[in-house]
């Protein structure tokens, strides 16, 4: 049994608490009952009857598959490669299409547009992949797997129409690439199968319409950090805090609480809870540039993605939000590239008029980003890179401040 009034284990035939002196028999709690407030700085296990592990870890996404954390990493890591070999692919197709251009004729019409539009599938992959290492969480898993299906189907239609466009012209030729696009999407799908986050499998048509639409939704949002749901620690105090009206309230407030990676659904159908932890406080032009370069371009995405997720936070509740890095990559290239400097410039404004919200005074606004990537250009073509200097040089600076709040 326990004291009612404190949670101290009460001994068979004990009388009053020796804890509070409280009458052991005015209500005492028996042990088959809702479990009494906890006794002082102590706690009680999570519903189960156990303590997480030492260090407060708890079960990995994936259902608590041990193996999840490496095929995760594994998942990340073949993205990558798989998202660089696409890009290069969409740079072959473009070349090639530069070349069709060079002796170009009536009926090189048709071959030129399946080699553009060849490419566009190819950077569509790349993208998804970029996407998936980059913000992958487990309820986006059946709308990433829906994007590489349709760049597969895109592929698949691609090579019936140049096979069509071979029988016009006297001869048969059929490629079968889209399996090059279909192995990516197959590999995916069994790492997903293997880490107990399967997409599509149990859902009926309207169940997995709306899954896509939720996970399209996650996706083009900014508010979820890289490499899924992180963990959040339990309230202060421990892992059970008992109500106001004592221990009846203070159970129902235990079963309510959800144990495990923040992933799951919080109660009441809440939003996924995500930990941020310290911004990053240390970007760099010259590793920008570098990197750039060693990685053919993706890492400026990802360094794009986390510059948006990190002013957004910084910036919290000034009314405004930095598009993530999908709306960012889509637009730009419908708009042939003037949406990134719209980007730019008003993330620049966005930083300088939060900075006295941080004691800073950040003198370099939109204005100044945008005439040193339009007019910069003429000096050298260095422009853009100063502009980006200041965007590193600010955004360093807030975040900084931030962390020492």
């Amino acid at each position: 049994m326990y004291c009612s009034k404190c949670g101290q284990e009460l001994q068979d035939g004990q009388k009053f608490c020796a804890n509070c002196g409280a009458p052991a028999d005015s209500g005492a709690a028996s042990s088959g009952a809702t479990p009494p407030p906890p006794p002082p700085g102590g706690s009680y296990p999570p519903p189960g009857g156990s303590y997480p592990p030492p260090g407060g870890s708890y079960p990995p996404p994936g259902g608590g598959n041990p193996n999840a954390k490496t095929l995760d990493l594994v998942l990340k890591i073949f993205s990558g490669i798989c998202a660089a070999l696409f890009a290069f692919q969409a740079l072959g197709l473009l070349l090639g299409t530069l070349r069709l251009f060079s002796y170009f004729w009536l009926g090189s019409i048709p071959f030129v547009l399946l080699s553009l539009l060849g490419a566009v599938a190819a950077i569509w992959m790349a993208l998804v992949l970029v996407v998936l290492i980059l913000k992958r969480t487990p309820p986006a898993n059946d709308a990433l797997m829906a994007c590489l299906c349709a760049g597969v189907a895109a592929r698949l239609v691609l090579n019936l129409l140049a096979t069509l466009v071979n029988l016009l012209g006297g001869y048969f030729h059929f490629s079968f690439s889209f399996l090059w696009y279909a192995l990516p999407a197959a590999v995916v799908f069994l790492l997903l199968y293997l880490m107990g986050e399967p997409p599509f499998l149990g859902k009926t048509g309207d169940s997995l319409k709306a899954s896509v639409l939720e996970g399209l939704a996650l996706l083009l949002s900014n508010d979820a950090p890289a490499g899924g749901p992180q963990q959040t620690p339990p309230p202060s105090g421990g892992y059970y805090q008992p109500g106001p009206s004592g221990a009846q309230d203070g159970g129902q407030a235990r079963q309510n609480y959800s144990y495990g990676y923040q992933g799951a659904p919080q109660p009441g159908g809440g939003a996924y809870s995500y930990q941020t932890g310290p911004l990053k406080t240390d970007r760099s032009l010259v590793a920008y540039i570098l990197l750039n370069i060693v990685t053919c371009g993706i890492y400026g995405y990802y360094f794009l993605y986390t510059l948006a997720r990190d002013v957004n936070t910084v910036c919290e509740g000034d009314g405004e939000r930095t598009p993530g890095l999908l709306p960012f990559i889509l637009l730009s290239i419908v708009t042939c590239g003037f949406y990134a400097l719209y980007w730019y410039y008003c993330v620049a404004n966005r930083l300088a008029a939060n900075g006295p919200r941080y004691g800073l005074n950040i003198q370099e606004n939109g204005t100044t980003i945008l005439l040193w990537y339009l007019l910069g250009l003429l000096l050298c073509g260095i422009g853009p890179y100063v502009a980006m200097f200041f965007l590193i040089k600010n955004t360093n600076r807030i975040c900084d401040a931030y962390n020492r709040r």
